[in-house]
């Protein structure tokens, strides 16, 4: 009888302390009631069970009464597409393992998505207890991810680890919502931090961003992939030009034997205010890209202008070491310097845009149209290379794209 109110010290007095000024405002936070999945609902914890219906309606017994805590003792878990609804709070032992329950989907798949429809969602969290959960992925055609954000204000996600498998899409993802219609809603006022991702795929990683406002992303780090994307390439969202991403936070990004720690790509949205404090990378690529503005060719509306981030934006305090299991694609290579070119080994079978392994590049990538301050920079073994790379190198040979191409769709 003891574990109750253990818990309920834990719950009072251990959640970290987030900022509550533009970003998370934990003061809503509706601690009265607080359920055990295990304890008051059965659930078993060896994994072998597909608990989603379960899980589901003790999410929704507690919204209709008013919100509360639930918490998720430690085992292992088999669910996904679990619906968190307002003034509800999961609280997720350290020592708990969440594995996505595929079934028969035939989209992506996620365990826990916020505001997904047309109604918004308010005042609602997803966080480990006493350090990190843990997240189990595995290879799958479809894309998997840890939490999926849309219609949804004052939310605060916290202290998981993704042992990934390369699988599509990152970790956590900020979408709007009813883009076809014209648009809803999109993620507003948030906190995402201590979140860390390993074996990551090329094009994806901690964080990818699509469309939101007012969120801090603090404490981010993966092996492999892009750990924060600021990147707002849906097809859907650059037609109906709703969404993109204003007043956005990050603080200690970090990256090993990726593609970048930080990238900024507005393709063709008009965004506002991105700052970044703290960026870290070994060998990577790069450990910041901020790409150009563009219409693609998949875009059907007329008259759409490349994409910009607002005056005022900026990626400082940066530091980057040379390494040789960088994730590469071809279409960085030529910025690439011509003495590590010889190093640079393609599979034969690697299409145009196939990733592959290679030497870092350079620390930051900056060949944007728009205005992004890049300051304090410090490089370790970059012989070659400057600090910031804006162009091509001189001498490279032209390397044609394939018409193929073996990359997911919305690895951008």
């Amino acid at each position: 009888m003891l574990r109750v109110p253990c818990l309920l010290l834990a719950l009072l007095f251990c959640f970290p302390s987030v900022p509550a000024i533009g970003f998370y405002d934990d003061s809503f936070e509706n601690r009265s009631v607080v359920k055990d999945l295990k304890a008051d609902y059965g659930v078993p914890t060896d994994g072998s069970t597909d608990i989603s219906a379960v899980l589901q309606g003790a999410i929704d017994e507690l919204s209709e009464n008013g919100g509360g805590m639930l918490t998720i003792p430690a085992g292992s878990y088999t669910f996904s597409n679990i619906q968190l609804r307002s003034n509800v709070h999961i609280g997720i032992d350290h020592q708990a393992t969440l594995i996505p329950h595929v079934g028969q989907t035939v989209k992506n798949t996620t365990l826990f998505e916020l505001g997904k429809a047309d109604e918004e969602i308010e005042n609602v969290s997803i966080r480990g207890l006493g350090g990190r959960f843990t997240v189990k992925f595995f290879e799958y055609a479809k894309g998997l991810q840890v939490v999926s954000t849309g219609n949804v204000k004052n939310f605060y996600i916290a202290n998981f680890h993704c042992i990934d498998a390369k699988t599509a899409l990152s970790c956590v993802n900020f979408n709007a919502t009813e883009i076809e219609s014209g648009g809803s809603g999109m993620p507003n006022q948030g906190t995402v931090e201590n979140i860390s991702v390993e074996n990551a795929h090329y094009g994806y990683g901690a964080v990818q961003t699509q469309a939101a406002k007012n969120v801090l992303f603090k404490n981010l780090s993966g092996t492999g992939g892009a750990t924060l994307r600021f990147e707002t390439g849906l097809t859907k969202m650059n037609d109906a030009q709703f969404g993109g991403l204003f007043n956005l936070v990050g603080e200690n990004i970090e990256c090993t034997n990726g593609n970048c720690a930080v990238m900024i790509s507005p393709h063709a949205m008009t965004n506002g205010v991105v700052r970044v404090d703290g960026v870290k990378s070994v060998g990577c690529g790069f450990a910041v890209r901020i790409e150009g503005g563009f219409v693609s060719k998949k875009y059907a509306t007329a008259g759409l202008k490349p994409g910009t981030f607002a005056e005022g934006s900026y990626v400082k305090n940066i530091e980057a070491t040379f390494g040789e299991h960088a994730q590469l694609k071809q279409k960085h290579l030529p910025y690439m310097p011509l003495e590590l070119m010889n190093s640079v080994r393609i599979p034969e079978e690697a299409e145009f845009a196939t990733p592959f392994i290679g030497p870092s590049i350079a620390t930051v990538l900056n060949d944007a149209n728009y205005r992004v301050d890049v300051e304090n920079v410090t490089a370790h073994g970059f012989q070659f290379a400057d600090d910031v790379v804006t162009e091509p190198v001189p001498g490279h040979k032209k390397r044609q794209k394939s018409n193929k191409s073996n990359r997911p769709q919305s690895d951008r």
